[in-house]
């Protein structure tokens, strides 16, 4: 009855403290993640936000010809 599996609870908690950092998100892994991503989105926001046609001598924000409807 003496040979059952024995875990040492203070050898786990790393590893434990690790796991849920990862399900949640906050873990270095899931922060640089987010850091490129959001990044890459700005980046995208500064491109999307201009227009520049053939001929024209330089680009216009897209709200200068942006025309909302009623």
């Amino acid at each position: 009855m003496g040979n059952g599996v024995s875990i040492n609870l203070g050898d786990t908690l790393p590893y434990l403290e690790t796991r849920l950092l990862q399900l949640i998100g906050k873990d270095q892994s899931s922060k640089d993640l987010e850091s490129w991503f959001n990044s890459l989105q700005k980046t995208a926001m500064i491109q999307a936000s201009y227009v520049k046609c053939i001929g024209m001598h330089h680009p216009l924000r897209m709200s200068e010809i942006y025309q909302p409807t009623r």
